[in-house]
């Protein structure tokens, strides 16, 4: 996952809280069918989309995501929050890409590019912030930025290095 000066490479003062949470599909049992957005939400802020925080790792289970992550950094007055979705190793792994993909599309979210061919990227923006979300390599990754305006271009470059190191995650 992104690490601070990979956000804010001015340095200055800055925090970050980060947060990996590996899911057991059986003790996560939830109604949730496998590769569904739990919640029927357009809104930014909240990404993932889970009916609630606290029920968010028994719905990201059931939808089929074996691991996630979320970390936030601040600087300065502004925050970018990067959660990383990586799915289970199952048959099913791409149909969850596929449920968020569609979902993003339902909310009205605009294709701003991708990388490398590799994966593909959505961009929706609402009164909360903006929020980037990348397919790639059967990983979902979403930066969100509050409190300040990124362009397509300073947000795809801070994506670029998060699907970089999605690889780690995985592992």
């Amino acid at each position: 996952m992104l690490q601070t000066e990979d956000v804010w490479t001015q340095g200055g003062r800055s925090q970050e809280k980060t947060i990996v949470v590996e899911l057991d599909p059986k003790a996560c049992a939830s109604g949730t069918k496998a590769a569904e957005v739990p919640v029927e939400s357009c809104q930014s802020a909240d990404f993932p989309w889970a009916t609630s925080a606290a029920s968010a790792d028994r719905e990201l289970a059931g939808a089929g995501v074996r691991a996630w992550g979320d970390v936030t950094h601040t600087a300065g007055g502004r925050t970018l929050q990067e959660t990383v979705l990586a799915p289970s190793p199952s048959d099913e792994q791409h149909a969850l890409v596929a449920a968020y993909r569609d979902h993003l599309r339902g909310c009205e979210a605009r294709a701003v590019g991708g990388h490398g061919g590799k994966s593909d990227w959505l961009r929706l923006g609402d009164s909360a912030g903006q929020l980037l979300v990348s397919f790639h390599d059967g990983v979902v990754i979403a930066l969100r930025a509050e409190r300040a305006q990124w362009t397509d271009a300073e947000l795809g470059e801070v994506m670029r290095l998060a699907e970089s190191r999605s690889e780690k995650f995985m592992e």
